[in-house]
């Protein structure tokens, strides 16, 4: 008897939750004539949860200082925004805060600071696992270390190879010492720590094997014939020779170093003068002017001195270096006192470079020498 054919099952109907009711429903909270219970039930059945997020976190930021917030901030948002009755509590405290109940007020209170102490173990954790995790990236010094700790290791091979393959003997077409070092080519400042010292160490112990007063270093060595010994310490003498031949090479072809030039500006901006002097209507030049200059001309407004500045006849020009002038003539740098500046300096600013010293000439006062260094009271009349 065939078997029945069975009536296929209805699919069952999905049941599709019911949809919020739009967004920004805090402010449609009814806050008069409802209790407390009523108010924590609208929140949590009328309001999207994102809202609880957005309310909450405004609280926080109203009521709580910057360390509190940056902390909680820390945290993934359904902590912060997944309880609908401290979303509630929330809005209610900024608006009617006389529905919140105590328990209620004081519970938010100690929920936040708890977010908060959360918050802080979290940037903690993290700042630790990022300090395990950072790899010190190697700087040039390592570099260098890296490179002349490789030659060495050669040498060590080439020291092998000399004493078990080649038996201490000496043959032509081995590689040296000094070859190796300009095949690898370590740097010499790293030649003496990493490769030299030890090497000095060895040829020490094999000198003392060589006369014989430690036992316990001969009885290590007893394998060694006396000549083996001997090879030895000529071929760890040679390492040490190379070395050096190796480092004095590297001096005399190393490059000189590429001196930038220093800007007039810069050499003399530690200079002190006098910019302006409206009394005589005198403006001072530049002190950046006295650098590669022969020979220049200043005045001192307080003592009343003019200043014959000239260039030591070796160095031909002077420069500046603080706040003194250098490479002046000690004999031919002198300053006189003026009686009247007003016509003296007047007269005196009219010349030209003959007719300056000239007029400077002409000036009856003694002649004082000047220590070149600069005050306040000084103006630059004149450079050449």
């Amino acid at each position: 008897m065939a078997k029945a054919n069975k009536v296929a099952a209805r699919p069952k109907k999905k049941t599709v939750r019911a949809t919020r009711r739009g967004a920004n429903m805090m402010p449609l909270m009814p806050t008069k004539g409802i209790t407390w219970e009523k108010a924590k039930w609208y929140t949590h059945y009328e309001v999207e949860s994102k809202e609880w997020l957005t309310t909450v976190k405004a609280y926080i930021k109203k009521h709580y200082d910057k360390k509190i917030v940056s902390a909680i901030n820390k945290l993934p948002d359904w902590k912060i925004g997944g309880k609908s009755h401290w979303a509630c509590t929330a809005y209610l405290l900024d608006n009617n805060p006389d529905m919140v109940l105590q328990e209620y007020k004081d519970g938010i209170d100690r929920w936040i600071k708890e977010l908060a102490e959360e918050g802080t173990k979290v940037v903690e954790e993290k700042k630790a696992e990022e300090k395990i995790t950072t790899v010190k990236k190697p700087n040039i010094q390592d570099h260098l270390r890296e490179k002349a700790q490789e030659c060495a290791a050669e040498l060590e091979d080439l020291y092998d190879e000399f004493v078990y393959t080649d038996k201490c003997k000496f043959i032509k077409d081995r590689a040296t010492p000094l070859s190796i070092l300009h095949d690898k080519n370590p740097s010499p400042q790293m030649i003496n720590s990493i490769i030299v010292n030890s090497w000095k160490v060895q040829l020490d112990e094999y000198k003392e094997v060589l006369e014989g007063n430690d036992p316990q270093l001969v009885e290590g060595y007893r394998h060694f014939k006396k000549t083996d010994v001997k090879n030895i310490i000529k071929f760890v003498e040679q390492i040490i020779a190379d070395c050096a031949s190796y480092i004095q090479l590297k001096k005399v072809n190393r490059a000189p170093r590429r001196r930038v030039p220093v800007t007039p500006e810069k050499l003399s901006r530690k200079y002190k003068f006098l910019k302006e002097f409206p009394e005589l209507g005198l403006t001072s030049m530049p002190a950046s002017k006295l650098v590669n200059a022969s020979e220049a001309w200043l005045y001192d407004v307080k003592k009343r001195k003019l200043i014959h500045l000239v260039a030591d006849e070796y160095t031909k020009t002077f420069t500046v270096k603080n706040n003194t002038i250098i490479g002046y003539s000690a004999k031919e740098t002198v300053q006189k006192t003026i009686r009247k500046p007003e016509e003296q300096i007047k007269a005196f600013m009219k010349q030209s470079k003959p007719g300056s010293r000239k007029e400077f000439s002409n000036i009856k006062t003694t002649e004082v020498a000047w220590n070149t260094r600069g005050t306040e009271n000084l103006v630059i009349l004149k450079v050449w």
